[in-house]
């Protein structure tokens, strides 16, 4: 979705992200006062709780189809087009699209969230250090200033557009942490984990683009739909190494996985709020990732996939989180009026 804020808010999309992860992490923290006042319950399992089975039935089916969806819209984007394209052209489109689905399934089967978010840190360290690595050396190299200039070119309709397509994207992070959530027991850690998300978070992807318009100017950054590579293609070291695709091609990959994992796994928790039975649990892993695999082979074309993971981002998406935390909310009060007519 880069390219379209790139496209929308031009040079200022930097300063548009920031507003846009600011919102997001407003999202965040009402989703932890949430969480807070019903210590060890995931959002979903407040809602199954408070709403009744038919009702919470269809809201949590609701939201694992949402992810099992967008997964496949990711993976036939950015992994299986982007692999098949760049690295592995000879390669057929099913078996490129195996390889993740198997992995991930492998982690579903285990049922073992630990060894998941541990695996995902090591990948999220080595992506971050591979990443601005590549970037220390485009900015040593290409950094201009003049690429930035002037930076509020734009009408205020097309910033806001482009901070808004931000909210959206990130807001994601809100809606899979609605499964996840309840894991957190101690109130104390989780604002400190909240904060630091948030230090860390809130300026990543802002500085991000900076960094990214600064090397490439807006020229190129807004009429590729391939922004990584032009960027990889950019950096280099005068005439002794050209293109550091591997700095960008790693990091790339690597939260591509890491993204449709963690929407396999919260499609995962959401349904197995329904039954705890464990040998439905492996026909759920199998429905997931069979659900996923299949959507990303019989999407026609590249073009068709972005028209309608953009129809998600703009339409979709933060309806979907506000939703499902006004739905939380109220399903708080509930549970304390619920409390006092017993008491």
């Amino acid at each position: 979705m880069t390219y379209y804020i790139i496209n929308s808010a031009g040079r200022s999309s930097y300063i548009a992200t920031l507003c846009g992860s600011l919102v997001t992490a407003v999202f965040l923290f009402w989703l932890i006062q949430i969480a807070n006042k019903m210590s060890g319950l995931s959002l979903i399992q407040i809602l199954y709780n408070t709403y009744g089975k038919i009702v919470s039935t269809g809201l949590i089916l609701l939201y694992s189809l949402f992810h099992i969806v967008t997964a496949s819209f990711i993976l036939r984007l950015s992994l299986t087009l982007f692999v098949k394209t760049i690295l592995l052209p000879h390669f057929p489109l099913w078996l490129i699209a195996l390889l993740p689905i198997l992995i991930i399934g492998a982690f579903l089967y285990m049922d073992n969230f630990s060894i998941f978010s541990q695996w995902n840190l090591i990948l999220i360290v080595v992506t971050l250090l591979a990443y601005f690595g590549g970037m220390i050396i485009g900015v040593v190299t290409k950094f201009d200033f003049d690429n930035l200039k002037p930076v509020f070119h734009v009408k205020l309709y097309d910033f806001a557009y482009g901070a808004f397509l931000m909210t959206s994207v990130t807001s994601e992070t809100v809606i899979k942490a609605f499964s996840i959530i309840g894991m957190i027991k101690s109130k104390k850690s989780t604002y400190r984990g909240y904060y630091i998300g948030c230090i860390l978070f809130i300026p990543l992807m802002s500085l991000s683009l900076f960094f990214a318009l600064s090397i490439m100017g807006l020229g190129v950054a807004k009429n590729s739909i391939f922004s990584v590579i032009d960027l990889a293609q950019e950096i280099g070291a005068e005439t002794y190494i050209q293109g550091f695709e591997i700095f960008h091609l790693i990091p790339f990959l690597s939260l591509i996985y890491i993204n449709v994992g963690y929407k396999s796994y919260c499609s995962l928790l959401g349904i197995t709020t329904l039954s705890k039975n464990k040998k439905l649990k492996k026909i759920f892993v199998l429905v997931i990732c069979g659900s996923i695999y299949t959507l990303t082979l019989l999407m026609p074309s590249f073009n068709k996939a972005m028209v309608y993971l953009n129809y998600i981002v703009n339409y979709i998406t933060i309806p979907l989180c506000l939703f499902f935390l006004i739905l939380a909310t109220i399903a708080v009060v509930i549970q304390k009026r619920r409390k006092k007519k017993s008491s």
